[in-house]
């Protein structure tokens, strides 16, 4: 760990990927991060798990972790109590949620395609495919849209989740 980062990383996250967690940690910015295989740039097209703010981990090598948003509760707090390890030498691009500034994108990065079809299916007569395979099903086209625009990253955000919700999920799966 240098002594201008905030934190200890893995030997293959690129020195761009550092300077910009260091930032988003340091400035408290709400970032989407999109994770995939770094040398051909293709997205892993991960919904789950990749907005939120950079955190840090306690201990004698500190690493990245990703603290979901939540709605303001009754007492103002508008993160959760912790999150899961950041894949630094994972990461393909990193945006500011608030701004739609680009923090790190590899020069390799290639946003995802996708195909929206339909078929005669009465519970979820619409799916995309990415990679002639199926990804997701839904019952209206306009929730396909918004995942596809979600995983693309023309949408950067989803609704944030209350306390309860968070608390809710939090105790189940403990």
């Amino acid at each position: 760990m240098s002594a201008k980062s905030a934190f200890h990383f893995n030997v293959k996250t690129p020195l761009p990927v550092r300077a910009a967690l260091n930032r988003a940690y340091r400035d408290e910015l709400h970032v989407r991060l999109f994770l995939g295989d770094t040398a051909t740039g293709c997205d892993w097209c991960e919904e789950n798990d990749v907005t939120g703010y950079i955190g840090r981990s306690t201990g004698t090598q500190p690493i990245a972790l990703l603290i979901e948003k939540l709605r303001p509760g009754p007492f103002g707090n508008t993160r959760a109590h912790g999150g899961g390890a950041v894949l630094t030498d994972c990461i393909l691009k990193i945006v500011c949620i608030d701004t739609g500034d680009v923090l790190y994108c590899n020069k390799r990065y290639t946003v995802p395609e996708f195909t929206l079809c339909e078929r005669e299916d009465p519970k979820y007569p619409w799916f995309v495919t990415h990679d002639s395979q199926e990804f997701a099903a839904f019952s209206h086209a306009h929730e396909a849209y918004e995942y596809i625009a979600f995983i693309q990253g023309s949408k950067l955000a989803r609704a944030p989740r209350t306390h309860e919700e968070y608390e809710a999920d939090f105790l189940e799966a403990a």
